[in-house]
């Protein structure tokens, strides 16, 4: 065979192996973007799912940041040992019907400051990966009522009849613990500014305070089998009686708001703060307040027989914390811890 000949076929050789490797080549380059392509993708939904369980885990911990405080008991509010002591934490869990749930923590951390933190975890599935987010939210005791120092505030005279009494001492109520007492008067003059008178009727903070309050039916016999008889703490109650109202031996604990006049008989007993609007009238067996009283009558009050009236800065401070609300701090109250 000639030599020219046996180049040109050693050349065709050489040449169809190099394209043997490039196709190899070309098919591994494929491959690998094709896998990276499946790796990308795979990620991305991965991230998707992420994100998806780290929305819910947030929606989860806000709504237990918001319900808890939209189901706020007022029993917290008290000082220990009936509330809650400064340090004191609670628990409570919030189950949701797609299955993820929301652990939330009320501490208090002051005698009017409250920590809540809301745990929010989501799962995919059963057994699956799982999201955990934390808010938190700062609340203030914001108090709806003036802090009364007189066993009877009023914007008139006080005249007290025989057989009436009214002590300006500080008593503690039968069964309580120890608490400061503070120098208290008999009697102040609101107009004279000698003592804070607020809510006053037809303002807009009496509006909010009525709003807040548990409206008794106007029939008085409907309105005292409405009241409670219970001595716990959880009887602290802002209570509000749209028309004149008759406190038949019945014992009522917090703040009562009276938009009439109120009879006390038959040993009826209000253990924190009664505003009056009109007259405060004494019936057969009389009654007692301890803690303050509050008129609004412009002709003064008139402390009839068989009432007795006794200053309590203990019962007015525990009627003053049930009555109060709480309300996140106005200045970045809400936090995301992570």
């Amino acid at each position: 065979m000639p030599l020219g000949r046996r180049r040109r076929r050693g050349r065709r050789r050489r040449r169809a192996g190099f394209a043997l490797a490039a196709a190899l080549f070309a098919v591994a380059l494929v491959s690998a973007l094709v896998a990276a392509l499946f790796f990308s993708a795979a990620q991305e939904s991965r991230a998707a799912v992420r994100g998806a369980l780290d929305a819910r885990a947030f929606a989860a911990a806000e709504l237990g940041l918001h319900g808890g405080l939209a189901a706020w008991d007022p029993a917290r509010n008290l000082p220990a040992p009936d509330g809650m002591a400064v340090g004191e934490s609670r628990a409570s869990t919030i189950e949701l019907a797609s299955g993820d749930r929301a652990r939330v923590v009320t501490t208090r951390v002051s005698t009017g400051l409250f920590l809540v933190a809301s745990a929010g975890t989501a799962r995919a599935g059963t057994e699956g990966e799982a999201s955990v987010r934390r808010t938190g939210m700062a609340l203030r005791l914001e108090r709806r009522l003036s802090t009364p120092r007189a066993a009877v505030t009023t914007f008139g005279p006080v005249t007290v009849s025989p057989g009436a009494t009214v002590d300006g001492s500080d008593h503690v109520p039968p069964g309580w613990p120890a608490c400061a007492a503070g120098g208290a008067l008999a009697a102040a003059d609101a107009a004279r500014g000698d003592s804070a008178l607020s809510p006053r009727p037809g303002t807009p903070a009496w509006a909010r305070l009525v709003a807040a309050a548990i409206t008794l039916p106007r029939d008085e016999a409907a309105a005292a089998a409405t009241l409670t008889r219970s001595r716990d703490a959880r009887s602290f109650q802002l209570l509000y009686a749209p028309a004149s109202l008759r406190l038949d031996g019945v014992s009522v604990q917090g703040v009562l708001a009276v938009d009439g006049d109120v009879e006390l008989a038959h040993g009826a007993e209000l253990t924190g703060i009664l505003i009056v609007r009109g007259a405060l009238r004494s019936g057969p067996g009389g009654g007692r307040v301890l803690g303050a009283v509050v008129t609004h009558d412009s002709a003064g009050a008139d402390i009839g027989p068989g009432l007795r009236i006794e200053f309590s800065s203990c019962a007015v401070e525990a009627a003053l914390y049930a009555s109060a609300r709480v309300a996140p701090i106005p200045d970045r109250g809400w936090i995301q811890i992570f």
